[in-house]
């Protein structure tokens, strides 16, 4: 039997796909503005006159994570 693959043209492979520059600069733009919004809500000090409840605690910690997670995944895409 004759190979099927020499006759047909082969379709590029995923690691060759580029995006092009106006894509990501939109997608690094909004994932660096999600990220500085998280932190920036993590940051913001309270109106609690007795202190944080360890609630409140744990979301601050979880928003900085997720802002920082979020401006280096828009820095990756960036650069990459």
């Amino acid at each position: 039997m004759a190979s099927s693959n020499s006759s047909q043209p082969q379709q590029p492979r995923q690691s060759e796909y580029k995006d092009c520059i106006s894509c990501k600069l939109v997608g690094s733009v909004t994932f660096i503005g999600l990220g500085s919004y998280a932190i920036y809500h993590s940051i913001k000090p309270q109106n609690v006159a007795i202190g944080l409840s360890r609630s409140v605690q744990f979301k601050k910690v979880g928003l900085g994570v997720f802002g920082i997670v979020n401006i280096f995944a828009g820095l990756y895409r960036l650069f990459q």
